[in-house]
């Protein structure tokens, strides 16, 4: 979402900025790992990193997130045991 006027307290100034706003979607279990990425190129020191839980969703929806984000880690391991 581009236009955000972000307000905010930094190293003791109140800052006025013009930001966009990212919204992704993932798994639970793959959030730490795209924490990781995000930090390692965001030009940020601190930037807005937020995880919400979902408390309900359309299943037809929830399954296509599921679906495209790939197996749970360690899945072809587990297939390769059947």
């Amino acid at each position: 979402m581009p236009h955000v006027r972000s307000l905010y307290r930094w190293e003791g100034k109140i800052e006025d900025d013009a930001e966009s706003l990212l919204i992704l979607k993932t798994r639970e279990d793959l959030v730490a790992a795209l924490e990781k990425a995000l930090l390692e190129i965001h030009p940020y020191d601190t930037p807005e990193l937020l995880s919400l839980p979902v408390d309900h969703g359309a299943e037809r929806y929830l399954d296509w997130v599921a679906d495209v984000t790939g197996p749970p880690p360690n899945a072809h391991e587990d297939m390769s045991e059947a």
